[in-house]
């Protein structure tokens, strides 16, 4: 049976264990977009530079309906009942956001923090595999209104993971600068960053943050190659991950249109945005390591 999956919804993947780390800084806001919405905000890109569906426009991240977010603070596990929207995280937690019937956990680092972002990225260079690593990569983006009338888009938060490890970094909230060691894991050729409409993110890091990737695939026209389907060369990551995970991605839409460069978030926007990257570096693991893939009927 096909896993299913309800992104940026507390009904689905569940967000528990928040362990502060740096209660200094304050942390940013993430999302994803759906398959036929990221495939044509794709397009959109090249013209106008990544348009409204991933901008941050309208309030706060969620709706106006009841949510309850799973916490374990001391050992004891409780339920925290608020509106959608209304739980904030602060930046420099590390918390776990659990998926696929409470089974996979995925562990998360939420930070604006460089000394955070480098020790992720440091731990994780120090585990790559013999056949070269594997990163799933996104960015969510805020909206910037000029005083001439035009709109100007700019990246907030870029989300690496690595099997189960995740890392939200805010990029906006630390000024669009890096730390070196995050820099040079972007330009080390030998990893491949993976994710749909990549180029475009690529783009963007580069022109806001003088960012360069060095190595990065996109999954549309991975799984087009490898599967043999043309078709899925013009996918979104939803179609994606139901053709090469079999899972099903219900995804809340309101949340593409959170406010991603604030100094917070919610839980909403931390699992919407741990999940995208965790399926596209599920996705790219399976295409490009030989791995069997479970193709499920479109």
């Amino acid at each position: 049976m096909a896993s299913k999956f309800v992104v940026g919804s507390s009904h689905g993947p569940q967000i528990r264990s928040p362990h502060s780390l740096d209660r200094a800084k304050m942390g940013g806001g993430s999302g994803v977009g759906d398959e036929e919405a990221e495939a044509e905000a794709a397009a959109a890109a090249e013209v106008t530079g990544r348009g409204g569906a991933r901008g941050d426009v309208g309030g706060g991240g969620g709706g106006a309906g009841e949510a309850a977010a799973a916490v374990r603070t001391g050992g004891e596990r409780r339920r925290r009942c608020g509106r959608v929207g209304g739980v904030e995280i602060p930046g420099g937690n590390t918390l776990d956001v659990f998926m696929d019937g409470d089974t996979i956990p995925i562990h998360t680092t939420i930070t604006s923090s460089h000394s955070l972002a480098a020790q992720f990225i440091n731990e994780i260079a120090r585990e790559r595999p013999q056949g070269g690593l594997i990163v799933g990569i996104d960015t969510e983006w805020r909206t910037d209104h000029l005083p001439n009338g035009k709109t100007c888009y700019k990246v907030a938060v870029l989300q690496l993971c690595v099997g189960r490890r995740c890392l939200l970094f805010q990029i906006y909230q630390a000024g669009n600068m890096v730390p070196h060691e995050l820099a040079e894991f972007l330009a080390d050729p030998s990893v491949r960053f993976v994710g749909v409409a990549v180029n475009n993110d690529m783009q963007r890091l580069a022109n806001d943050c003088n960012l360069r990737v060095a190595c990065a695939v996109d999954l549309r026209y991975a799984a087009a190659a490898v599967l043999g389907q043309p078709e899925l060369a013009r996918a979104g990551l939803k179609r994606l991950a139901l053709t090469v995970m079999g899972a099903h991605m219900e995804k809340e839409k309101n949340i593409t249109k959170s406010r991603w460069g604030e100094p917070t978030l919610t839980w909403e926007q931390v699992n919407y945005a741990c999940i995208d990257a965790y399926v596209s570096y599920e996705i790219g693991r399976r295409l490009l390591s030989g791995e069997p893939i479970l193709a499920a009927p479109l």
